[in-house]
């Protein structure tokens, strides 16, 4: 009997194959052609497997449509592929709730969620929703989230439980055409000359999938997408958008945009304007026709802008006052004593800074029409014959440097000079002529009083020597009697006074008598003063004077004692006793490290005139000896007050640090030398370390004893592979001085090393190429590299590897004996001293490689996820097929990767012609798949780069499911590589692409 099923069972199974129909019917018709089994009786019924709910729920893995008798239930139930559903019992328990939400979403609206309330005792619940609409999760629960297609309906629920399954509740649904898009624009930032940040917020997605968003901008306003624009991104929600290559000092507007299949959105308008990307500084200075001028002249002012522009203002300006109507590139006027003009400019150019910008200021001097006068005096009247007489002119209202013209009887003779000195015959008449260079004067030239000389040959002739060895109260000087005259010489010397011309009258010496040279020693004179002296000569005719010199004293200057003495720095000064002679032009201190010092040295310049004055010294030396003492100057040389002395402070010492030697994992040697104490005893020396620059005794340090000199020093407790800085130290009163800073790098504990992995490329049946990058050795000789892999996860060398080389760096491994169809986990390897590391963990499928058959035709494509990717077809589907319905825009068909199925459901819906290209693959059958569809542009690319691996192809042009417009359709070259557009209504080659 066993026998006899066993054959009958076979029989059945060769017939099912050989058919592909089974009927069962008592009246020997044959099966429906529309049934692969067809069961036909009027006496006996189908019985399906009969068992409880505890066998039912122990079967493994059920299908969606496996049916059951539940003995429990007394009922037939169905795997829905959520649940085990009952097929009888309707209607005994109540009915769920009202079904919420959108009951108008848009065509094609996606990611709809709907909902009930949970019914008590429910285990599932079933929903169906339109034709062409599906539901993307929640089915069997109280909530599903359902894409819509173009075609209204009703959504609805029911539920059901171990044994029943109630009625059920529906929302009629009826689909809205997509609207465009809503979406502000976001408020303008980080604005710079050439770029700005701006965005927007889609706020709603108008019923479709908003593709594209960002902003648009144009010089113009109401830009739109045909203007400059950013592309960021697709969906609903705020976005950020980068706008560049803008034109610096320029107005823009601009508007955010979003598309989705009802068009462009666009949001609320804004503008701004760019900054420059640099600034002109405007400027404007002035000049004058004349200045100083004379009282009642007219002056001229003319302003010479910069970066002013075409059209500049200007406001002229006397003492800080605007002066109406001046408001051109020149004013004219006729000022004031002391006036001050400015004028201030208005550039009319735009990215200028200083704007509007003030001129200097010019001051006039305004002098006043003086009077020009001139007189004369000669150093001795009457004179002995042959003696040399001297004469001074004085002007008035001369001004600064005027002309002198002396005459002697009507005929002129001298220099341009107020002196004059000559022999003179008795009876001469000397003036001279003064040429004032004053701008404003009168009287000009001034003509001098006259003097008529008189030469008596009976006074003896004497000449005055040179002043010397002044001082502050004596002075050398002396003359020489040239003749006696008519009667011999009884006395002779110098006399001197603080006015012109002197006399016996005044203070005098006496030195000698007769012919020839005397010295004469003139003494208690004052400080500071000025001094006349002319040689006189007595004999019995009277007294005969030689020519007048002039001198100053010295003045009398006292150095104050030192005070406020620190390392650098110390304050002193004198105390000029005043006089009436020249004045002081300098004044201060002078010092050195040696005795006696001069200007010559360092000094200070505390200004001029007499009195007491302060000093400051700076930039001395600490711990120094210094001399100290006051000076003054005036026209007759320098003087100098008492020596004074002082010490600078002490300072920091000095002291060298030694280079690191005898380094180790964790101790080093060093060092120091402290050259000089600084002026106070070394309390500490030693080395102070860090793992910072400049580290100090608040650091790690070592104490090496006291004094100067050279020290040894022992670093421990240091980190191993560790940079460390060093600093030699010694501590004396002032503080602690550093030496200069050393670094040193402990020796490096090893570890393992750090590697990365290489993703996986030409996988094929049985090899793959993958590799690595080892980015640190870890301190220590990378010996090995390389990849291991296995079936587990987590591979090590235990398990297959390569070996590919030694050394840090990029590596590439290939890997051989595969098992095919397998999945495998890979991770890169390094080994050093330290141990082995491994590298991030990689998995592939050996299953899914380029160029494998597989899924009814040839893999051309794979994601990232090595899981997934594109099937083409070995062959073309069509030597000549229309892409359809030209003249008819198809939405929804997009050029982008991954667009290809939608764009062919989408013209097959929309495009009832038969044998076009869509239709063509969305119909295909072939080996045994039947979700074939025509790919989009991108993947038309794809298809094209791995052209030679698929195979088949021709040298023409081949559809993609993009359209271009209402007429064109894209399509690309298989001979060149090269993509056009194609009209609808011509034809080229058809090869069908499937996913995995």
């Amino acid at each position: 009997m066993k026998r006899r099923f066993t054959l009958l069972f076979a029989l059945m199974i060769i017939s099912m194959s050989l058919l592909a129909q089974v009927g069962i019917n008592a009246d020997g018709s044959a099966p429906n052609a529309s049934a692969i089994l067809d069961a036909n009786s009027t006496n006996k019924g189908f019985l399906p497997p009969r068992m409880n709910t505890t066998q039912r729920d122990a079967i493994v893995s059920p299908a969606t449509g496996l049916l059951i008798f539940n003995t429990d239930c007394n009922d037939i139930q169905l795997f829905n592929g959520a649940g085990w559903v009952p097929v009888g019992n309707a209607g005994t328990v109540a009915t769920p709730g009202t079904i919420s939400g959108n009951a108008n979403p848009t065509i094609n609206a996606v990611g709809v969620i709907y909902t009930i309330a949970a019914l008590s005792g429910a285990l599932g619940y079933t929903w169906t929703v339109p034709l062409g609409s599906t539901i993307t999760s929640g089915q069997g629960t109280t909530s599903i989230t359902v894409n819509f297609g173009t075609a209204n309906g009703a959504i609805f629920v029911s539920a059901y439980g171990s044994c029943w399954r109630s009625l059920g509740s529906y929302l009629g649904i009826a689909l809205l055409p997509p609207a465009l898009a809503t979406v502000t624009t976001t408020a303008i930032s980080n604005l710079a000359a050439t770029s700005a940040i701006s965005g927007g917020n889609v706020t709603s997605d108008g019923g479709t999938s908003v593709t594209a968003r960002g902003v648009c901008w144009s010089l113009s306003a109401n830009p739109t997408i045909a203007d400059s624009k950013t592309t960021d991104g697709a969906g609903t929600g705020a976005f950020v958008s980068n706008l560049t290559n803008l034109t610096p000092n320029t107005l823009y507007y601009l508007k955010s945009y979003a598309i989705n299949s009802a068009g462009t959105g666009y949001g609320n308008q804004l503008n701004f304007t760019t900054p420059c990307t640099s600034y002109a500084t405007v400027s404007v200075s002035i000049t004058s026709s004349a200045n100083p001028v004379c009282s009642g002249t007219s002056v001229i002012f003319t302003a010479s802008p910069v970066n002013g522009g075409t059209n500049p203002l200007y406001q002229w300006k006397v003492n800080g006052i605007n002066v109406s109507g001046a408001t051109n590139v020149t004013y004219n006027y006729i000022p004031a004593n002391s006036d001050v003009v400015a004028c201030i400019l208005t550039s009319d150019v735009e990215c200028v800074t200083g704007n509007p910008a003030t001129s200097n200021a010019v001051t006039i001097t305004v002098n006043p029409i003086l009077t020009a006068s001139a007189s004369i005096v000669c150093s001795a009247n009457p004179v002995a014959p042959g003696s040399l007489v001297s004469f001074t002119a004085t002007a008035v209202n001369g001004g600064s440097a005027p002309a002198y013209q002396w005459q002697v009887n009507g005929v002129n003779d001298g220099t341009n000079s107020s002196a004059y000195s000559y022999i003179p015959t008795n009876g001469d008449n000397l003036i001279c002529t003064v040429i004032s260079n004053l701008a404003c004067v009168t009287g000009n030239p001034a003509t001098s009083n006259t003097i008529i000389m008189v030469v008596d040959p009976l006074y003896p002739v004497v000449t005055t020597t040179a002043l010397s060895d002044i001082t502050e109260t004596t002075a050398v000087s002396g003359g020489n009697v040239t003749s006696i005259g008519g009667s011999p010489v009884t006395f002779r010397g110098i006399c001197w006074n603080t006015s012109p011309n002197p006399t016996m009258a005044n203070n005098y010496t006496t030195n000698g008598n007769g012919p020839g040279l005397f010295v004469s020693n003139l003494t208690g004179l004052t400080t500071n003063t000025i001094y006349y002296v002319r040689a006189y000569a007595v004999n019995s005719s009277g007294t005969a004077y030689g020519n007048e010199l002039s001198f100053v004293t010295l003045p009398t200057v006292t150095t104050t004692a030192v005070t406020n003495i620190t390392q650098t720095t110390a304050k002193s000064g004198g105390n000029i006793t005043p006089g009436g002679g020249a004045p002081v032009t300098a004044r201060g201190v002078c010092w050195n490290t040696t005795a006696n010092p001069t200007i010559m040295d360092s000094h200070t310049d505390d200004g001029t005139g007499t009195g007491v004055f302060i000093s400051n010294m700076t930039e001395l030396t600490g711990n120094t000896l210094y001399y100290v003492r006051a000076y003054a100057t005036n026209c007759s040389g320098t003087v100098y007050g008492n020596q004074q002395t002082f010490t600078t402070s002490p300072v920091l010492a000095t002291v060298a640090t030694d280079p690191a030697i005898y380094i180790t994992l964790t101790t080093a040697t060093s060092g120091g030398n402290v050259t000089a104490t600084g002026g106070a005893n070394i309390t500490d020396r030693g080395v102070c370390w860090s793992a910072s620059p400049n580290p100090t005794t608040a650091d790690s340090k070592t104490i090496n004893g006291t004094g100067t000199g050279m020290f040894v020093s022992n670093l421990i407790s240091l980190t191993p592979n560790t940079v460390y800085f060093i600093r030699a130290y010694a501590t004396n009163s002032v503080g602690t001085a550093y030496g200069n800073e050393i670094t040193f790098t402990t020796l490096l504990t090893p570890i393992i090393p750090t590697v990365t992995t290489a993703a996986i490329t030409n996988i094929g049946l049985t090899t793959a190429t993958s590799g690595g990058n080892v980015l640190s050795d870890g301190g220590a000789t990378v010996a090995f590299r390389g990849v291991c892999w296995s079936a587990s996860p987590n591979p090590t060398l235990t398990n297959s590897y390569t070996t590919d080389g030694n050394g840090i760096g990029v590596f590439v491994s290939n890997l051989t004996a595969l098992a095919p169809n397998t999945i495998y986990y890979l991770r890169a390897y390094a080994v050093n001293s330290a141990g082995t590391s491994y590298g991030n963990e990689v998995m592939f499928n050996n299953t899914f490689f380029i160029g494998n058959n597989y899924g009814g035709g040839k893999i051309f494509y794979i994601d990232g996820t090595g899981q997934h990717g594109l099937i083409s077809a070995t062959s073309d589907q069509s030597a000549g097929a229309q892409w359809g319905c030209s003249g008819y825009s198809i939405p929804g068909t997009y050029f982008y990767f991954g667009t290809g199925q939608a764009n062919t459901t989408a013209i097959v819906n929309g495009c009832s012609t038969a044998g076009i290209a869509a239709r063509i693959c969305s119909d295909l059958v072939l080996n045994g798949y039947s979700d074939w569809f025509l790919p989009s542009m991108e993947e038309l690319n794809q298809m094209f780069a791995q052209r030679t691996i698929i195979g088949g192809f021709t040298s023409y042009y081949y559809w993609s499911s993009s359209a271009y417009d209402a007429g064109y359709a894209w399509r690309k070259n298989f001979n060149d590589g090269s993509y056009n557009v194609g009209s609808k209504s011509g034809t080229s080659y058809v090869r069908a692409v499937r996913a995995f």
